[in-house]
């Protein structure tokens, strides 16, 4: 039987743990472009023998988004994808396991495009990746436009401490000199005291006004990403879905501006907008469409790396 040449094959909320053989037989996966796995059970299988399959052929996968337990399930179809420029993961693993990326993308990371990691076990303190990884996911991804990742907890916010955690890995975006935006994620967090110790909206959007002048200004100083002009901060969240004693973060977009100051020098600030104006400013920019908040349900897979 002859199998078609599907260029993109996109799986959600399905068991899948021993789909991949019967799939294998009406999809030929060497020639897929975009894969997305999101909300499936048993994709860590899936992606685990799709990854040994076939050996030593290549895959011709540009994107790959996908909702797992450990990122460690994609190694061989990382390896095995040289055209790869959009990566998209979500885990329920400790964020160290994401090393386990670096060794996958050390010989093609620099063809990256778009990449966003991001934790989704609510529970877990073990939220940030550590400098070292940080530093060299940069290093080996230098051609990165977007870059979306998560960042210490919903309290640094309340104590106005979010720039001081993330001080720390600003050094390493010297690595990236095309990036254009970044997306900062927060997990939803069940907060410890009860709903009357809850900070209000307000003061999370001026605390997040203030992180993001300050992230735009050190990297504008520095001299460091020159074409970065989008910053994303937190995650899409229905408030119809909000319970008693949750924190979220609420989404912040904001694009880089400039305006002199009392003494006349020019310094970047970050000018709060509309999500959907961002596509405006950037036709390219669709790292918000990855958004695991809302499970990447407004992604179109291929909309923009499927190009030919």
């Amino acid at each position: 039987m002859r199998r078609p040449k599907l260029k993109q094959l996109s799986l959600r909320n399905l068991c899948i743990d021993r789909l991949y053989g019967r799939l294998s037989q009406v999809v030929v996966f060497e020639c897929l472009t975009v894969l997305t796995l999101c909300g499936c059970t048993g994709s860590d299988q899936f992606l685990a023998e799709m990854g040994l399959a076939l050996l030593p052929a290549q895959f011709s996968l540009r994107q790959i988004v996908a909702s797992v337990e450990s990122v460690a399930c994609l190694r061989h179809v990382i390896r095995r994808s040289p055209a790869l420029t959009a990566l998209h993961l979500s885990a329920t693993s400790p964020i160290a396991d994401f090393s386990f990326l670096v060794e996958a993308i050390e010989h093609q990371g620099n063809k990256l495009r778009s990449l966003s990691l991001h934790h989704t076990e609510k529970e877990s303190d073990e939220f940030t990746m550590d400098e070292d990884l940080f530093r060299t996911l940069c290093w080996h991804c230098r051609n990165l436009r977007q870059f979306g990742f998560q960042i210490s907890d919903v309290n640094d916010v309340e104590l106005g401490d979010t720039f001081h955690t993330m001080s720390e890995h600003l050094p390493s975006f010297r690595h990236l000199p095309e990036l254009r935006t970044v997306h900062l994620r927060y997990p939803i967090m069940v907060h410890h005291y009860g709903s009357s110790d809850l900070p209000q909206n307000r003061t999370i959007s001026w605390h997040i006004q203030k992180f993001a002048n300050a992230f735009f200004q050190s990297l504008d100083e520095d001299g460091l990403c020159p074409k970065l002009n989008i910053l994303i901060f937190g995650t899409y969240h229905d408030p119809l879905d909000q319970v008693d004693g949750q924190v979220h973060m609420p989404r912040h977009c904001f694009v880089k501006g400039y305006q002199n100051d009392a003494f006349g020098r020019r310094i970047a600030v970050a000018v709060h907008t509309l999500p959907y104006m961002l596509r405006e400013l950037d036709s390219s920019m669709d790292i918000i469409d990855f958004d695991p908040g809302c499970e990447w349900v407004g992604a179109r897979p291929g909309r923009i790396y499927d190009r030919s």
